[in-house]
């Protein structure tokens, strides 16, 4: 249909009232039993593609069915068929809604938007006579798009089991429809199909068939984690954030998505809503540190808490000393942390060498080393390494069983996803004796490392105990006073 706007003039010296039409477009004339199921001209999403952070491939993918969309004689042209679908994949909170709404503001086309969990339902046969209504409402308005999130509701493998009759038929039914669209080669416009999952390994292989392309949609790295950090900062009307903090904050957040930054950014406003202060510095790495890792702990005795500081400066030093400043080191305990030194995660970096892998396990069994320097043999050994010991034993277990780095093992692989070669026999304690030899060789070195810069260790737990907690430039500052 024609829509259009009106202006009203009225003339009241000759008892007229003027009405001009203007603002003429073609809008999309809605069914009545439509009207709550499509997303209309005035109720799209105001976003488009600009607004999503990171996800470049994503968008490549989905601005190439806009473009269909519009345009689809461009392609039939060159002899390609209607795009049937995209399969998007990723973690929780990686964006895959929000692509699908820009995806809806960047189209001029119908937009039908639904859960696969509304599919199911009590009732018998209603999951497969919803998607029947889902995709001729689609048919009906085509050119259109049809969004399903949370697919995997429907879309897990078939088991033929009893208890998942009612799934396989609703999916049954789906894969039937998506078939059914053979666009503009049967003189039909063309329907796009936009799925979203968190389980694609789990999916059915038909199922994901129907799709003409599976999208992995990976968490920012630290480069969007910024542009996202300064940009919703600059919005925050008074926040008092430093661009130091905010460089910080992309390093740590490694990992982490668009949707968890927005989580810690919601909690520092809380904190600071609450505190009838402007966002700052501390409230917004507060809000950060217990996002991450959880409250702080109550401050230990002052005994607990040297012993602490003894055994994250060892940590901290054994790190700096083979290149890697810490971006922070601490001992305000934090869930089940009663401090910790932690380095920035190269996000670029695809392999280890063998060096590097040691250097890891030597930072591991810092703490270790700091505690039998301070303590002795005897009274240097504590709980405190637990988690440090695990690490360091993933690593070495890696470096014997996986890559090869073990001359006494050899160049061969002992492990993979499928099966543990080493058995419990001769082999399996013959790799337990070269673990061993690789943790307590990097642990010897630690030692003397730590006994040869002793008076820069003794500088750095002083500064510890005083300030609780150093960042990256003040440990570089205590350690490399030039």
């Amino acid at each position: 249909m024609i829509s259009f706007e009106t202006i009203q003039d009225q003339v009241p010296d000759q008892g007229r009232l003027d009405i001009k039409l203007c603002r003429f477009k073609i809008a999309r004339a809605l069914e009545a039993d439509d009207a709550g199921a499509l997303i209309e001209d005035v109720r799209r999403p105001s976003i488009n593609f600009s607004d999503v952070y990171g996800a470049s491939e994503a968008k490549e993918s989905l601005r190439f069915i806009v473009d269909w969309l519009i345009n689809p004689k461009k392609f039939t042209a060159l002899g390609l068929r209607p795009p049937k679908g995209v399969l998007m994949a990723g973690s929780p909170g990686t964006g895959k809604t929000m692509l699908a709404r820009a995806l809806a503001g960047e189209s001029e086309c119908a937009f039908l938007e639904t859960s696969a969990t509304s599919f199911i339902t009590k009732w018998q046969g209603s999951g497969p006579q919803s998607i029947r209504d889902l995709f001729s409402r689609a048919r009906r308005y085509a050119p259109s798009i049809v969004f399903i999130d949370e697919i995997d509701a429907i879309g897990i493998a078939r088991s033929g089991g009893p208890n998942a009759r009612a799934q396989e038929e609703t999916l049954n039914v789906l894969l039937t429809e998506m078939d059914g669209f053979r666009g503009l080669a049967q003189g039909e416009a063309p329907v796009v199909v936009i799925a979203a999952s968190n389980l694609v390994d789990q999916l059915d292989e038909a199922l994901k068939r129907r799709f003409d392309r599976t999208i992995e949609i990976d968490k920012p790295d630290r480069e969007i984690r910024l542009a996202y950090l300064q940009q919703q900062i600059a919005n925050r009307h008074g926040a008092e954030v430093s661009a130091e903090t905010l460089h910080r904050m992309a390093g740590q957040s490694a990992g982490m998505t668009i949707a968890d930054l927005e989580r810690v950014l919601q909690e520092a406003g809380v904190m600071a809503a609450q505190s009838q202060t402007k966002l700052s510095d501390d409230l917004l790495e507060e809000a950060f540190e217990k996002a991450r890792i959880g409250t702080i702990n109550s401050l230990p005795d002052a005994r607990t808490l040297e012993r602490v500081a003894r055994h994250e400066a060892g940590h901290t030093l054994i790190a700096w000393h083979g290149g890697h400043i810490p971006v922070q080191v601490t001992i305000v305990g934090r869930g089940d942390a009663g401090g910790f030194m932690e380095r920035e995660i190269d996000e670029k970096s695809i392999l280890y060498t063998k060096p590097e892998l040691e250097q890891r396990i030597r930072e591991a069994m810092g703490g270790r080393a700091s505690e039998l320097l301070y303590y002795g043999a005897e009274e240097g050994l504590s709980s405190g390494v637990a988690s440090d010991l695990k690490n360091a034993t993933r690593w070495a277990m890696a470096m014997v069983q996986e890559f090869g780095m073990d001359t006494n093992i050899g160049q061969v692989a002992l492990r993979d996803k499928t099966r543990n070669w080493s058995g419990d026999g001769l082999l399996s304690a013959r790799i337990a004796r070269q673990v061993k030899s690789i943790i307590e060789e990097q642990l010897q070195q630690a030692c003397l490392l730590l006994q040869e810069h002793r008076t820069l260790l003794d500088s750095l737990v002083l500064e510890l105990l005083e300030k609780n907690r150093l960042t990256g430039d003040q440990v570089n500052r205590i350690l490399n006073p030039k």
